[in-house]
């Protein structure tokens, strides 16, 4: 890490700028769309070569992803309609197409799974996307990250 001010971490999903950043990175903050631990794993480990090929310490390595809490078909109904309005940029049969499969749904046991996941192959830190304004969807998800930390 850095001797002074905040980290510095590149946000990407891709190998070539994981391996450019570490020249001047002291890790990354990508997104997951798919939740693909062993995919995940292998960009983290693109990261780790290359921060030691350039003589760094080990680096910080963060990820992100959208979610809902609920029985399957309402939780992957709310993250598709959050979907649609954040990326609306995006034609909606792009994101109608690529909602089934982006982002976490499900019970705060397979949230908890989830998280234990990403741990497991070194995720230092995983920032969860509300997509709803249902507070209680928040105080739920702070209690299965105490239970899994």
């Amino acid at each position: 890490m850095r001797d002074s001010g905040p980290s510095l971490l590149v946000g990407t999903v891709g190998p070539k700028t994981v391996r450019s950043a570490a020249a001047w990175a002291d890790g990354m903050a990508g997104t997951t769309l798919d939740l693909d631990v062993d995919k995940q794993n292998e960009l983290f480990d693109v990261a780790r070569q290359a921060w030691a090929e350039a003589g760094k310490p080990k680096p910080h390595l963060a990820t992100s992803f959208w979610f809902a809490l609920g029985p399957q078909e309402s939780a992957r109904a709310q993250v598709h309609t959050h979907l649609r309005r954040y990326i609306n940029w995006v034609p909606a049969e792009f994101v109608d197409a690529m909602a089934p499969t982006t982002g976490w749904a499900g019970s705060e046991d397979e949230l908890a799974a989830t998280l234990r996941g990403f741990a497991a192959i070194g995720t230092d830190e995983i920032h969860l996307i509300p997509t709803s304004s249902d507070l209680g969807q928040l105080r739920a998800v702070a209690d299965v990250v105490k239970e899994v930390a």
